[in-house]
Parts: C-alpha cells; sequence; structure tokens
C-alpha cells in the first residue's frame, strides 16, 4: 500500500500461547465447535477441542481459536476477525490488572517468541497513560483502546505456480479496495498534508468529515467504512490444460474430465485373475500414472488403472426376446442395464416392446459402462399429419412433424436400420394389404439395402458396388484418344 508504519509488535504462536497463558487465559467466543491445532512448528496436530460459545481459554485453545478457517462459516474471513479479537482480548486483560508489570512479564514470558521496535520506556508510557485515562474518566475498556477493523476486499481467482505445479487459489484484491484503505490508515496516521486536509474537509461525499448528529434515546454505531465489492473487472490468469485427479472415478467420469483438459487417456485393467483385484471397486479407477496439476503439455497421454475386465464391447443385435437378451448380454458383459421407458403409439407398439438400447447396436461401449434398454411404457393414439419412429425391431423412438392430407391421415413410420444397412425407401400399402390412395397412405414397410466396406471409398449399397479407381495419366501433356461408348 506504500505506507510506512512506524511502530509494530510481531508475535509467532508459541508467543500466542505463552503470552495468554501468563495473563491467566483471555475470553473466547466461537461460532462453532472445532478441533483445532496445537502450536507446533510442523504444523501442529488436531487435539486442541474448541466449544461453541463463549469460554475461557488458555494459550493453546487462544491460538487454535485465532488459526481455524476450515470450520468457520465464512472461512478466512472469520480466521481474520478472530486474530483481531484475541489481540483485543489480550489488551483488555493487561489493562485490567492496572499494573504495568503484569503486561511486561506477559511479554517476557514469550521470549524471543515476540519482537517490537517499541522500546521499553515507550511500552510503559503508553500503558500507565491508558491506565491514568480509565482511573480519570471511568470509561470502560472499549472506550479507552479504538482498535479500527477494515478488510481490504476482493475475489477468488487461481494462479499456477509452475515451480511446484500447483493450481493455486488466491484472494485478487479490488484496487478500490485498496486506495480506500490505504486513505483510511493515512486518516489514522494522519499523514495528509494541510492541502489534502482541507479538500477532504469541502468535498461533500467524505465519510469522515460529515457532520456528527448525536441523541440521548438513540444507539451509536460506528461507520461502516470500507466496501465489500466494487464495480471492477475481474482479472483471472488464464490456466494452462492440467491432468485432472482421476481416482475413483468411473471411465467415463474419468472421460469427461480428461476431454475437459485436452487430455487423452490410455486403459489398464486389472482382471479378476490379477493381483490386487477387488470387487469393491469394480468398475472404478484407482490408478493414474502421472499425478494431479502436470501440465497436459507435458503429458499428452495419460495411463489410468481400472478395476475388472474392461475391454471395449460391442453392442450386438439380437432376432428376437430383444429385451431379456439384451438384458442377459449386458450382465454379462458391461456394467448391467438400465430400463427406461418410453411413449409408443396405439396401431403400432404394445406395452413392453423394445424401443432400442443406447450406445446403439454395432457401436463399442466400455465394459464399466450401463446399457441402456429402451421399452415402451405407455401408448397415445398416432395424430394426423404425424411422423413416428420405431426401432427396427419395433417400439417409438422420436416422432417429428410430417405432411397432412384433407381426405385423411397419413403416418411416415419411420424405422431405424440395422448395422450395415442403409434406408433406401418405402413399400406402398395398408395393414390389410390393400394399397390405399395418394391421400390416405400408411407406409408401413421400409426397404433396406445392405451395405459394403470399400475401404478407402467408404460404405456403399451392394447392388452399385465399390467405385473402380481411375489410373492416373502417364503422359498428361500429351492428348489421350477417347474411346466413345457403345451406343
Amino acid at each position: 500500500m506504500d505506507v510506512d508504519i512506524d511502530f509494530y509488535m510481531e508475535v509467532n504462536f508459541q508467543g500466542v500461547v505463552d503470552i495468554v497463558d501468563a495473563l491467566g487465559g483471555i475470553l473466547i467466543n466461537s461460532p462453532v465447535d472445532f478441533l483445532g491445532q496445537t502450536p507446533s512448528a510442523n504444523r501442529g496436530g488436531y487435539t486442541v477441542w474448541v466449544s461453541k460459545g463463549w469460554s475461557l481459554a488458555d494459550g493453546e485453545h487462544a491460538l487454535a481459536f485465532a488459526r481455524e478457517r476450515h470450520a468457520m462459516p465464512n472461512g478466512d474471513f472469520d480466521r481474520q476477525k478472530h486474530q483481531q479479537e484475541v489481540i483485543k482480548a489480550i489488551a483488555d486483560k493487561m489493562i485490567e490488572s492496572k499494573d504495568i508489570n503484569v503486561a511486561l512479564k506477559a511479554l517476557e514470558a514469550a521470549g524471543n517468541n515476540f519482537s517490537t521496535n517499541l522500546s521499553l520506556s515507550q511500552m510503559t508510557s503508553i500503558f500507565n497513560y491508558i491506565i491514568n485515562v480509565r482511573n480519570y474518566s471511568g470509561l470502560p475498556l472499549s472506550s479507552l483502546i479504538d482498535i479500527h477493523n477494515e478488510r481490504v476486499t476482493g475475489y477468488d481467482s487461481w494462479h499456477f505456480n509452475y515451480s511446484m505445479r500447483l493450481k493455486l487459489w488466491i484472494y485478487k484484491l479490488y484496487k478500490g479496495s485498496i486506495a480506500e484503505n490505504r486513505s483510511n490508515i493515512e486518516h489514522v496516521l494522519q499523514t495528509m498534508s494541510i492541502d489534502e486536509v482541507n479538500d477532504e474537509v469541502h468535498d461533500p461525499n467524505n465519510r469522515y468529515m460529515r457532520s456528527f448528529k448525536y441523541f440521548t434515546d438513540w444507539p451509536y454505531f460506528r461507520d461502516y467504512y470500507f466496501h465489500e465489492y466494487w464495480n471492477e473487472p475481474e482479472e483471472h490468469e488464464v490456466m494452462p490444460d492440467l491432468v485432472p485427479n482421476m481416482l475413483y472415478l468411473t471411465i467415463s467420469e474419468a472421460q469427461k474430465k480428461a476431454a475437459a483438459e485436452n487430455l487423452k487417456l490410455a486403459f489398464e485393467y486389472i482382471g479378476p485373475n490379477d493381483e490386487g483385484y477387488n470387487d469393491s471397486q469394480l468398475g472404478l479407477v484407482v490408478a493414474q500414472n502421472v499425478r494431479s496439476g502436470e501440465l497436459v503439455s507435458e503429458y499428452p497421454v495419460v495411463t489410468v488403472t481400472v478395476m475388472g475386465d474392461f475391454t471395449p464391447k460391442v453392442v450386438p443385435t439380437f432376432d428376437s426376446d430383444h429385451v431379456n437378451n439384451y438384458k442377459q448380454w449386458a450382465t454379462e458383459n458391461v456394467n448391467g442395464y438400465e430400463i427406461v421407458e418410453v411413449t409408443g403409439y396405439e396401431g403400432f407398439d404394445k406395452i413392453g416392446d423394445f424401443a432400442g438400447v443406447s450406445p446403439k447396436r454395432g457401436e463399442e461401449m466400455m465394459a464399466g459402462e450401463t446399457l441402456t434398454i429402451y421399452v415402451v411404457g405407455e401408448l397415445v393414439p398416432p395424430v394426423c399429419g404425424q411422423a413416428i419412429m420405431i426401432g427396427a425391431e419395433g417400439g417409438n423412438m422420436a416422432w417429428d412433424p410430417a405432411p397432412s392430407s384433407d381426405n385423411g391421415c397419413k403416418f411416415h413410420v419411420y424405422v431405424e436400420p440395422s448395422p450395415g444397412y442403409e434406408f433406401v425407401g418405402w413399400a406402398q400399402g395398408a395393414a390389410d394389404g390393400t394399397v390405399l390412395g395418394e391421400d390416405n397412405v400408411i407406409y408401413i414397410q421400409p426397404i433396406f439395402e445392405q451395405l459394403i466396406d470399400c475401404g478407402e471409398n467408404g460404405w456403399h449399397r451392394i447392388s452399385e458396388g465399390c467405385p473402380v479407381p481411375i489410373d492416373p495419366d502417364p503422359n498428361p501433356d500429351v492428348p489421350q484418344e477417347v474411346t466413345p461408348p457403345a451406343e
């Protein structure tokens, strides 16, 4: 903030414990029950129980209260507030004694854990001055020491530390809040020039120079000095793609996390006959060869180990008893199945009809995934002028608008082709085999044609065959004789 502070007092964790114990404890008011840390230099063990509400705290309990943030409703902001409360409680306890020796002995107990640039005579003079004012005025302690608490506010952000390979949470400060707090400190320190003071006095928006109104029957509350939010654009560092933590996720969950970071995954599996196999972790990622937080640019492919035999499976096609066959297949080959009911149409479907699977037939799925089986759960009448889509084995999949006729109802029935086949047209007819007129037709019989794999030329209908490759012209600069086709 570019503000010089004339005097300071600095105390470490153990110093807080020593000072509070020398004073016989201080009063604290915790908003929650929590288990806090000891003052050990090695981050301490969680063995200090602090109860909710007011309590007389010894040094360890006072320190645990001042350190805790995880259990507090407002996290680090509550911790800041509690540290200020502990400082004020220590000062109050010293003044209550009315004995400078009590304060000096408490500071002496901290030994090398406490430091200050105040001389002994300065500390003695300050303490005696406060005691004399209190004895003369009879004012309470809260009126003798005015600790003004403010906070520099900001917003959540992130920073990637390349040396630590860690994405770190940071709290970025509003520029307006920094300037506001600097101004407040300058007012307390009275470091402003005469011209600056005159400018502030004549500023109608200056909250320090506003007229003061007081009535004896009104409670007095100090003005709220700092702004919580500022209308400033937030500035965030662009995070690099980082390897996510995928432990104990399903395969699909791990794939989603990896895709969000532009990371490719390779899979290894622990089968029932392998060492370390555990049924309770079936289908979960139990190891990854690169720790989370590493740069994807350095590790573009990460291998994860999955519990179970999870080689890809191809969803098969069955000729009959589709629901039961898919249930059995999913139970034996993948991570089971789920049944999802869809709407069917009277005249086309029956309750319980098979309506399709996801992933679709012929597609691959990981054995850790669950097969979705669609069945008809309810029937509704088809609407005139609508199109109906059913699976190749029967069962509704969706419907879309289609042209209607003034002379009757026309339905387009779309049937999903089996793998390796393509829809090419419709056979025209009615349920009883009678061909109806143009304006009153039910298309009930799709026509499919088998496809063949033509390699680099893709898939083509079997009736067309694969395209014949054309040899390149060996002499492009010499005119070639072209034989006309026979008539």
